[in-house]
């Protein structure tokens, strides 16, 4: 069950997506299906707040935004993630991103990030 509190959040994230990926879906297991024809996706169990649901999308899409995927798709998962951080990180900074937080391999790291307003000087050295 989602959490009530995360509903606009997650509203606002899945305008974004659709525009670029009309299919997006949240189905019966609660997992967030961005890109249904690549399998992109994240689950939605533990997120309460706004920098959970960030923290989630940094960790679960930043390396579909870099690699895996076409650069047809690479494009389109950062300019979901852009468009709803209203940020403009390009493709180095998200294979960055991808090697430091990527699968959640750091989640209190992802939420510092966040809160940093993403300060990229929190994730060297890591």
């Amino acid at each position: 069950m989602i959490n009530p509190g995360i509903e606009i959040e997650l509203s606002k994230f899945i305008g974004c997506v659709r525009h670029y990926s009309p299919n997006v879906f949240i189905n019966k297991r609660d997992e967030l299906i961005v890109v249904p024809s690549k399998n992109l996706y994240f689950r939605l169990e533990d997120v309460t707040n706004k920098t959970e649901l960030i923290a989630k999308i940094l960790n679960w899409l930043s390396r579909s935004a870099t690699k895996g995927v076409s650069p047809y798709w690479q494009k389109r998962v950062r300019l979901m993630i852009n468009g709803y951080l209203e940020t403009d990180f390009n493709k180095e900074q998200f294979s960055f991103i991808y090697e430091v937080l990527g699968n959640a391999i750091n989640n209190d790291l992802t939420i510092r990030f966040i809160e940093s307003n993403y300060d990229f000087g929190l994730l060297e050295g890591w």
